[in-house]
């Protein structure tokens, strides 16, 4: 997947942070395709891995936060189960109002939302009154090292979380996500920054300032360093309802840029089944706030103060697994 120059340390096998089963987990989500794809893997993959999970948290990003509520109650319908769902926030630290990236088109759903909706006689949507950042709060505190949280969006809510309560960052066990670039390979209008970073550069600079021994992040380079014959494979499983809802929901991002991104799923992946790491470093880092530049992640690869808040990226994962799991959860 990425690839280093050899002066650069890496470490081979399942980093220390994933040797601990977590029982509790919580996805923060900005719904849209690739996410909602993530939601079915997890569905599947944390009942086997004897995982919870408590709570699914929802922020702008991929689409509309309404929208994203609807496209999680589809999901859950299509999948045959109940999570409690929690709005979080629309606008990031700036407060700024986050905008649709409509990558899979207007609703998330690359168009199906409605269809789906109206094939699945849903009405209404079960939404909890607690705020997301608050149920966040509570459970880091109910369950401490036992919680991981998988970051699909921007770091807001976690972020929010952070600002809030002064133990948060103590509690909670571990947060996986799709947060940032390390080699500055970026597709926002500044060529260097990934969106969910992009999207809110304050929240995620607080998260990797503070979180870093808590964190692990699979870097967007790669995501789109697996080869797209190897991705398509997984999209041919469309003879199911879930093989078929999942191929539909990536028709906007694939008439958009003709390939299909995995990088939500392989978090779950990441979490569920961590012997699928074959390769990864530790570094410290840190989030461009100001100029062009702003939202890239910079990587002090030269850093070789033990004492220093390491983040751990994922560099390899083994394809073959990767490929075998996700079409298996389709099937």
């Amino acid at each position: 997947m990425i690839s280093l120059p050899s002066f650069i340390k890496h470490q081979f096998g399942i980093p220390e942070k994933l040797l601990k089963h977590r029982t509790k987990m919580i996805i923060d989500t900005d719904s849209g395709g690739d996410d909602i794809h993530a939601l079915i893997t997890a569905f599947d993959l944390a009942a086997k891995r004897n995982i919870e999970i408590i709570g699914i948290t929802c922020i702008n990003g991929n689409s509309f936060i309404d929208d994203g509520i609807k496209n999680i109650t589809i999901v859950q319908k299509i999948a045959g189960v109940t999570i409690p769902i929690y709005k979080g926030c629309d606008r990031n630290l700036k407060q700024q109002i986050t905008l649709s990236s409509k990558f899979f088109g207007d609703d998330g759903m690359s168009g199906h939302q409605e269809k789906y909706l109206k094939e699945l006689n849903i009405t209404q949507y079960p939404l909890q009154k607690e705020h997301a950042v608050d149920f966040m709060i509570e459970s880091a505190l109910k369950y401490k090292d036992e919680l991981i949280i998988i970051s699909l969006g921007a770091l807001t809510n976690i972020a929010c979380a952070m600002m809030k309560t002064a133990d948060f960052e103590e509690n909670i066990g571990l947060i996986i996500g799709l947060c940032g670039n390390i080699l500055g390979l970026g597709f926002m209008n500044n060529g260097v920054a990934e969106y969910n970073v992009h999207t809110d550069p304050e929240a995620a600079h607080l998260v990797f300032k503070v979180l870093a021994k808590k964190l692990i992040v699979i870097p967007y380079e790669g995501v789109i360093s697996v080869s797209e014959f190897t991705i398509t494979k997984v999209f041919e499983q469309d003879s199911t309802v879930k093989g078929k809802f999942v191929k539909e929901i990536y028709e906007g991002m694939k008439n958009t840029n003709n390939r299909y991104d995995i990088q939500d799923p392989l978090c779950i992946l990441v979490a569920t089944q961590p012997d699928i790491i074959t390769e990864f470093v530790e570094r410290p880092c840190n989030v461009i706030l100001e100029g062009e530049g702003r939202g890239m992640l910079t990587v002090k690869w030269l850093e070789k103060d033990p004492q220093a808040n390491l983040v751990t990226f994922i560099l390899k994962v083994n394809e073959n697994q990767l490929i075998q799991t996700l079409s298996n959860v389709v099937n």
